[in-house]
């Protein structure tokens, strides 16, 4: 009896040296460095691009304007100011457009640039130029004398372009008691249209 004691006491004793112990190895930690902390420029929505494109909407008109056969104006250039203090030329689609028949059409505007990539977040600005291939028709009768009350509108806006995403900046164009008349030298009559121009919203697309 005093041996089996004795052998039992033996290898408690053992058991309290470092081999009987639970593993001293611990899960290794990765440790991060100040370079792995960093978020990657490719995570980072501000640095990636965004696909942007311009619509324009020519705003109806609550009282008819019966005269006005076609209103055609002319887009030379489309910018808009980024975060970065940058203005970002738009590609311009070719040709002119009928204020008129866009209010009579079933879309809500037609795409007046292409898309471009673009640095995503803040748009705070959206400028237009005209160019000088306007022409009015009243009554089915073309005006020998109409120009914009301006050459470039720029408008202050609110709005963010997405990375990741197509972006639709739309714009209305409102000819509705914008238009004014003048009497030249010569007597005959000038047709002056205020381009007044309001920004209406951006909205995002999964890029297909």
């Amino acid at each position: 009896m005093k041996k089996l004691i004795t052998i039992i006491g033996m290898g408690a004793m053992l058991c309290m040296v470092p081999a009987c112990k639970k593993s001293d190895i611990k899960p290794q930690e990765l440790s991060t460095t100040t370079a792995d902390a960093k978020q990657s420029p490719q995570s980072d929505p501000q640095t990636q691009d965004a696909s942007l494109y311009v619509m324009l909407a020519s705003k109806g008109c609550s009282t008819p304007q019966k005269d006005y056969t076609s209103v055609i104006v002319d887009i030379k250039s489309v910018k808009v100011y980024n975060a970065e203090n940058v203005w970002v030329e738009l590609p311009v689609v070719s040709g002119t457009w009928d204020l008129v028949r866009m209010q009579q059409g079933d879309i809500p505007g037609l795409n007046i640039t292409d898309r471009k990539n673009v640095k995503a977040g803040a748009i705070s600005k959206v400028a237009i130029t005209f160019g000088d291939n306007n022409k009015l028709v009243l009554n089915n009768k073309p005006v020998s004398c109409f120009k914009l009350g301006a050459q470039e509108v720029i408008m202050n806006i609110r709005g963010e372009v997405m990375a990741g995403r197509v972006n639709e900046l739309l714009m209305s164009i409102n000819i509705c008691d914008n238009m004014s008349t003048q009497v030249n030298k010569d007597g005959t009559t000038c047709y002056i249209l205020k381009p007044d121009m309001q920004f209406q919203r951006i909205t995002q697309k999964m890029i297909k």
